[in-house]
């Protein structure tokens, strides 16, 4: 679990450092804002993990599955983090990407942005793949 929220963090950092290197109002802004929502979903993600870590002696995840039952309060807190760093519409970090994103179209055009959105994307599905694979499945 801990490699995978270090690429999570890895390739979320790509966007804010493109952001940053726009130099255009909009994509400083949004850089900004976005490493304040991900400082603040990463801690989240990484305390349940920690919280899991406690409760099993394992972060390996194919020893983990159905811990929703027992963990629901750990499972929704990785859930809104996850959520939180996929940024969601509702969380903190939606705004703040949408600015990120209209800043590099305007300085680099469509094609980076398409990246990094697909680069999103991409990590929605594993951060939502672990979460069914840590709380749903059974091993």
């Amino acid at each position: 679990m801990r490699r995978l929220l270090a690429f999570a963090v890895l390739s979320h950092t790509g966007m804010l450092v493109i952001g940053v290197f726009c130099f255009n109002e909009f994509g400083l802004e949004g850089s900004l804002l976005l490493s304040v929502a991900y400082g603040l979903a990463t801690a989240g993600m990484l305390f349940s993990v920690g919280l899991i870590y406690e409760r099993t002696r394992t972060a390996f995840i194919p020893r983990l599955g159905g811990l929703f039952d027992s963990n629901a309060t750990i499972a929704l807190l990785f859930l809104i983090s996850a959520l939180s760093t996929i940024v969601m519409p509702g969380t903190p970090g939606f705004d703040a990407a949408h600015l990120l994103v209209e800043g590099i179209i305007d300085e680099d055009g469509w094609f980076l942005a398409i990246g990094i959105l697909l680069g999103n994307v991409l990590a929605a599905a594993f951060l939502l793949r672990a979460f069914q694979q840590i709380f749903y499945c059974f091993a």
